[in-house]
């Protein structure tokens, strides 16, 4: 029987993908210290991976904690001026903290800054009011709503807490690091990256930040991005609900250590630890991930 490198697979992976028209645009994967990618569609540039952004958010977030800029337990309303936040605060965000960003357990009684409501001029268009201005109809870690208004007011911490754009704060800390090529964030009128959405990147960039959480941290030459503990607490149950995903700071955890940053439409980050291997792509539809893989790489 023929040994299939990594290369064969994404090359029979591609082939299969154009044979039966699955709307996948490029793929990428990493295993065993070798890299291989397909580009389906050659006419793709920097594409938006959609809500894996969240996933780079969180990290800026790890990143801050690192350095002793931020706890997981501040209260988020510290880090915003009076005349930031609505005229009437609804009750509650007094006491919803960075954790319950993260793990979108605000007690928020709906989800708000998707693309069918962020650029809807009816709607008050400063992102921090409108992220503010949601009622809280539970207390905050007694329920999960996913929102990206949650990762947009994260980002917007980040900027505050280091004093530094967000942005830049992950391209010195991650993105360069990573020696990630040409790549850019969608940002609202205050100036804040979206943080939650809008990351527009190229797929043979976006697998690194799997690599670095399954390598505990590390980057391609070994030097520490983050601390072991942050990998830790952003890959376990931060949720802890009945009848609630399990999902960490950022990221979908599935068994057998396995973890999942997803984007709409398709775009996937996926991590198999105990196969060494990622698996990344862009797309413009709903691909059976699980199936490709499985029948690809038996995972």
């Amino acid at each position: 029987m023929k040994f299939l490198t990594l290369n064969d697979k994404i090359v029979a992976l591609a082939e299969k993908i154009k044979a039966e028209g699955i709307p996948v645009i490029n793929i990428a994967a990493y295993s065993g210290g070798t890299f291989a990618m397909r580009m389906i569609n050659p006419n793709a540039g920097a594409l938006n991976c959609y809500s894996i952004t969240k996933s780079f958010t969180a990290t800026a977030v790890g990143i801050a904690m690192d350095f002793g800029m931020l706890r997981i337990s501040d209260r988020v309303i510290d880090f915003f001026r009076r005349d930031e936040l609505p005229d009437n605060l609804p009750d509650g965000w007094e006491d919803v903290t960075l954790h319950h960003l993260l793990t979108h357990t605000t007690g928020q009684s709906r989800g708000v800054l998707f693309e069918g409501d962020r650029y809807n001029r009816s709607h008050e268009r400063d992102w921090i009011k409108r992220s503010f201005d949601v009622g809280l109809d539970a207390p905050p870690g007694e329920r999960f709503t996913y929102s990206n208004s949650n990762y947009f007011l994260a980002a917007a911490i980040v900027r505050r807490a280091t004093g530094a754009d967000t942005e830049q704060f992950l391209r010195e800390h991650l993105l360069d690091p990573l020696e990630f090529g040409a790549c850019a964030f969608e940002r609202g009128e205050s100036g804040d990256i979206m943080g939650a959405t809008g990351f527009f990147v190229y797929t043979w960039d976006m697998w690194k930040l799997g690599y670095v959480y399954m390598s505990g941290g590390l980057g391609f030459d070994g030097r520490r991005l983050l601390s072991e503990e942050w990998v830790r607490m952003a890959l376990t149950d931060q949720v802890g609900l009945k009848d609630a995903p399990r999902y960490g700071y950022g990221f979908w955890l599935g068994n057998d250590g396995r973890f999942t940053c997803s984007g709409a439409n398709g775009q996937t980050i996926r991590v198999f630890p105990r196969h060494d291997l990622i698996f990344a792509a862009h797309a413009a539809g709903d691909p059976d991930y699980d199936s490709l893989l499985a029948m690809t790489f038996g995972v």
